[in-house]
């Protein structure tokens, strides 16, 4: 029996099998912001990054240049020797900031950017600091926007800043993150670091360092076809009936890696309407595909939703998710 047969098999009485596939992970360049060689003194912008307003690399050389770095451009932990400052410019609203784009994100696939964030005691801040992520579609539209703000007012949802650090020990940077699906159309990520005048009276100084920014994949993106044999995919939200969803077989990812059970569609993340997945080549490829079939009602799919998404994970755990179109019908 060869091994597909067997994963058929496996489908077909419920029992699991180890599988393997690989995460998907993006880079940034000069993410630990070590150059250019700021030894000397703090350096206008950055390298990798487009930077406006008041941004500077900073050495963290000894007291009195800058806190110690988080990372180094590899992500190691404290064997960096520089990081980003961010201030001004001193007028009220007045925005400065560094940002960089990913061109390699997929849509349907889950990101998370992760930042380390420090209010230094010997430049204390005092505005407030936004870490951003977009994306957006071939025309630089944005599709989608995810923000994590921090200030040094306890501002609930906020991340704190409220206590100032010595900054001599890599402890004493705080982590921001945003995460979120890019949207269908998506062809590229940017990533904004922000700092934003907002004290009142205006313009308070201080900065907000910022160091080892990253973006990660957090699931494997995946094809599915939503209503097989159908190009439009219309759905009536009232429908009392089910909706089927193919994972697609592909050269790089096998549709019958994703343990049924985990699979959730629609924005309520509606379980499987049957106990057991089956097995189809519904696009002709000569590929076995997985169909699923989901209650309508369950879906929480609403009028004017244009797409809808499915996530689950492979038997070894790894998490998959992938997006497709919907037109709904018979709305009012």
């Amino acid at each position: 029996m060869t091994r597909r047969e067997k994963i058929i098999q496996a489908l077909r009485g419920g029992a699991v099998l180890t599988l393997f596939a690989s995460s998907a992970s993006a880079a940034l360049s000069n993410s630990g912001f070590e150059s250019p060689d700021a030894r000397g003194g703090d350096v206008a912008g950055t390298d990798g990054w487009t930077t406006f307003e008041f941004v500077y690399t900073n050495n963290t050389a000894g007291p009195g240049f800058g806190p110690v770095s988080h990372g180094d451009n590899t992500g190691t932990l404290g064997a960096g020797t520089q990081s980003l400052k961010m201030f001004g410019p001193f007028i009220p609203d007045g925005v400065s900031g560094a940002y960089q784009s990913d061109d390699s994100v997929v849509a349907g696939q889950t990101y998370e950017v992760e930042a380390w964030a420090m209010n230094w005691i010997d430049d204390p801040f005092q505005n407030l600091a936004i870490l951003q992520l977009q994306f957006t579609d071939g025309a630089g539209n944005v599709l989608a926007e995810i923000n994590q703000f921090a200030d040094t007012l306890g501002t609930p949802g906020y991340v704190d800043l409220s206590v100032p650090q010595d900054g001599a020990d890599v402890s004493d940077w705080t982590r921001m993150s945003v995460k979120g699906i890019a949207p269908l159309d998506t062809q590229s990520a940017t990533i904004y670091l922000l700092h934003v005048q907002t004290a009142d009276p205006c313009c308070a100084g201080g900065a907000i360092y910022w160091d080892d920014v990253s973006i990660k994949a957090l699931s494997v993106p995946i094809q599915i076809d939503i209503k097989p044999g159908s190009d439009i995919n219309s759905i009536n939200t009232d429908s009392k009936g089910v909706i089927a969803v193919a994972v697609l077989s592909s050269e790089d990812f096998d549709a019958l890696q994703v343990d049924p059970d985990t699979a959730r569609f629609g924005p309520a993340e509606a379980a499987k309407a049957h106990s057991q997945a089956h097995v189809e080549d519904v696009d002709y490829d000569g590929d076995m595909d997985l169909v699923f079939h989901f209650r309508t009602q369950e879906t929480g799919i609403q009028c004017g939703d244009t797409e809808a998404t499915l996530t689950g994970e492979t038997w070894d755990g790894i998490s998959v998710s992938g997006a497709d179109s919907v037109n709904t019908v018979s709305c009012e």
